[in-house]
C-alpha cells in the first residue's frame, strides 16, 4: 500500500480532502526511513554535455583571423541594416508558448532584423559576410529558405551575387514575444493551429530589406580595421 497526501486537497485513504494536513507512507516504512535511503550509485546525466566543452576553451595560441598575405590586413567594409519583422499584432499565437490560448492582444514593441555586411578585398582575393540577428524565438530552416530564394531572384542590388548559403547566417534572440506560424513542419506551428502565411511574409521580407540596407550601406564604406569589443550591459532587455 501507497499513498501521498498534502496540503491543497490531496485524497486521503478515508476518501477525505487531506485538510491540510500532510503524511506519507509506504508499506511499513516511516518517513524518517524513507528519506533516510540513499542511492549506492549516483544517476547518471540525462544527456551528455560534453560538447560544451569547446566553448570554454581559450583561443588556440596559433589560431588568427588573417593568414599568408592578409596576415596584416585591416581594410574591411561593413554596414548595417535594420527593418521590422513584426508581422500580425493582435490575435496571434506568440511563437514557444505552446499554449494556443496565448495569443497577442496589440503591439508594445516591435521585432527587427539586424544585419550586419562585411567585405575584405586582399591578395587579390575577395570574400564577404552577412550576420542577420532576429527579434524572434526560433531561427526556421524554412525562413532561411524563403530569404534565399528573395536574394536570389533580387533585381534591385543584384543581392544573389554576393550572399548564398555559403555566407548568409541569421539567428534569433530567443524572444517569445513574437509571431508563430513560420514552420514548414506541423510540429512548431501545432499551437499557432497551422502554417501563418502572413506571418511567415512579414518576416522573410523584413529580414531581406535589412540585408539590402546593410549591403548597401557597406557599399558605401570606406575600408577600416574591425574591432572587437565585450562587456557588460545594464538595465537592458534579456534578449
Amino acid at each position: 500500500m501507497a499513498f501521498l497526501s498534502a496540503c491543497g486537497g490531496s485524497p486521503s485513504p478515508d476518501g477525505g480532502t487531506g485538510g491540510g494536513s500532510s503524511g506519507l507512507r509506504i508499506g511499513n516504512l516511516t518517513e524518517p526511513q524513507i528519506l533516510a535511503v540513499t542511492r549506492t550509485e549516483r544517476d547518471a546525466p540525462l544527456a551528455d554535455l560534453s560538447h560544451y566543452a569547446p566553448r570554454e576553451q581559450p583561443r588556440a595560441t596559433d589560431a588568427v583571423l588573417n593568414s599568408g598575405d592578409c596576415a596584416d590586413n585591416q581594410a574591411f567594409r561593413f554596414g548595417a541594416g535594420m527593418s521590422d519583422v513584426s508581422g500580425p499584432a493582435a490575435n496571434e499565437e506568440m511563437l514557444g508558448y505552446a499554449d494556443p490560448a496565448q495569443v497577442s492582444a496589440g503591439l508594445l514593441d516591435r521585432q527587427y532584423a539586424r544585419a550586419f555586411a562585411f567585405q575584405s578585398e586582399c591578395a587579390g582575393r575577395s570574400g564577404r559576410a552577412m550576420l542577420v540577428n532576429l527579434d524572434q524565438a526560433l531561427m526556421f530552416h524554412s525562413v532561411r529558405q524563403g530569404v534565399l530564394g528573395a536574394i536570389a531572384a533580387d533585381t534591385q542590388d543584384d543581392l544573389g551575387a554576393f550572399y548564398d548559403t555559403g555566407n548568409l547566417m541569421i539567428s534569433a534572440t530567443h524572444s517569445h514575444a513574437s509571431a508563430a506560424g513560420q514552420a514548414f513542419h506541423d510540429l512548431y506551428n501545432v499551437f499557432a493551429l497551422g502554417f501563418d502565411q502572413q506571418s511567415y511574409d512579414a518576416m522573410v521580407a523584413g529580414i531581406v530589406r535589412a540585408i539590402r540596407r546593410a549591403h548597401r550601406d557597406m557599399i558605401a564604406a570606406e575600408p577600416a580595421a574591425l574591432l572587437y569589443a565585450q562587456g557588460e550591459l545594464l538595465n537592458v532587455k534579456e534578449s
